[in-house]
């Protein structure tokens, strides 16, 4: 298998980059300019101009057309730039209402007008049947979400906000609140679609590889810039190794992320599988990666005002997300 990116894969990585570093400086979180609802529709419709939202949405559809490794690519970099979290299930939502056939609530989504927020069972091992459980959901929104995606690993559907009834707190990471305990009405609306759980996985790892990479190039710029004795702090082993030792498993888990997009988009019998190794890949390396970056920064990397922090309270926000750690273990080993 390939996994080789080509030129036109660069490119949307270049783009995506650039556009995202634009649209959601780190600055935002210290200097007051923290996006309000009204500018982050105005983002959203900016990212729906250039369909990055509607990346995976056939052509006739009114999307990209393109496939799960670019959207992947999309994800690597809202994580390297710490972008608003709600972009994925708005991605997701566009999708699902596409093969439910509500192309009106697509177009929306992917064109920005709405987002969605995410829900999912508080326990994954305890989904089954062919309707959405009732009761003990986690749920994550952004500001001010139009609907709600719920997903466990076989069903999937969308909620309006109104369904819910939750009394919402803010995330570790700013941007997103969540809530527990939540019960969802019996007439929502679902489909059998593991496939797009699935997705989600993969997209969700992308995102933390993307912060991984984030944390490993501040704290190497850092070592290089920041003088101590009259030398740069980075030609100490205790900070150089584990620099190195984070940019190898990185370069890993980057691999696997890009074997398991390219296996979920050809249905490949492991596809799951190798979805839940890249989980577990991209969640391990990106604590070890935002640790060490707050660590080697010293006092600074412990004050409100440097944005270290943000990478770690994102990381521990989103890789819940699909499914914990210890849950794609359990996976990987009844596969095994």
């Amino acid at each position: 298998m390939d996994i080789t990116l080509t030129s036109e894969q660069l490119s949307i990585v270049t783009t995506a980059d650039r556009l995202l570093a634009d649209l959601f400086p780190l600055s935002r979180f210290h200097e007051g300019k923290a996006i309000s609802p009204s500018l982050m529709a105005i983002n959203r419709a900016r990212l729906g101009e250039l369909g990055l939202i509607g990346v995976c949405v056939p052509a006739s559809e009114g999307g990209a057309g393109l496939t799960l490794v670019e959207q992947t690519l999309i994800c690597e970099a809202l994580g390297r730039r710490l972008a608003p979290l709600e972009i994925i299930p708005t991605m997701l939502a566009a999708e699902l209402s596409v093969a439910s056939g509500d192309l009106s609530a697509a177009s929306a989504f992917m064109s920005g007008e709405k987002s969605a927020g995410i829900l999912f069972p508080e326990t994954l091992d305890a989904t089954d049947g062919d309707e959405l459980a009732e009761e003990n959901w986690i749920a994550f929104g952004g500001a001010e979400p139009a609907a709600f995606l719920a997903m466990d690993p076989r069903m999937a559907g969308v909620l309006e906000p109104e369904n819910i009834s939750a009394n919402w707190l803010e995330c570790l990471a700013t941007e997103i609140s969540f809530a527990k305990g939540i019960r969802l009405q019996k007439d929502v609306t679902s489909v059998a679609n593991g496939q797009l759980f699935t997705r989600g996985v993969v997209l969700t790892s992308a995102v933390l590889v993307g912060l991984t990479q984030a944390a490993l190039d501040m704290a190497v710029e850092h070592a290089k810039t920041r003088v101590q004795f009259g030398e740069p702090i980075g030609v100490n082993q205790a900070i150089r190794h584990p620099c190195a030792e984070v940019a190898v498993k990185t370069k890993l888990a980057r691999s696997q992320l890009y074997h398991a997009a390219l296996a979920v988009e050809q249905l490949s019998s492991d596809a799951c599988h190798l979805a839940a190794c890249a989980k577990v890949l991209a969640s391990e390396v990106v604590q070890t990666s935002c640790s060490n970056n707050i660590q080697f920064h010293g006092a600074m990397g412990l004050t409100d005002e440097f944005p270290a922090h943000m990478l770690l309270k994102t990381a521990h926000t989103i890789e819940k997300w699909f499914g914990s750690v210890e849950y794609h273990m359990a996976q990987i080993i009844k596969f095994n």
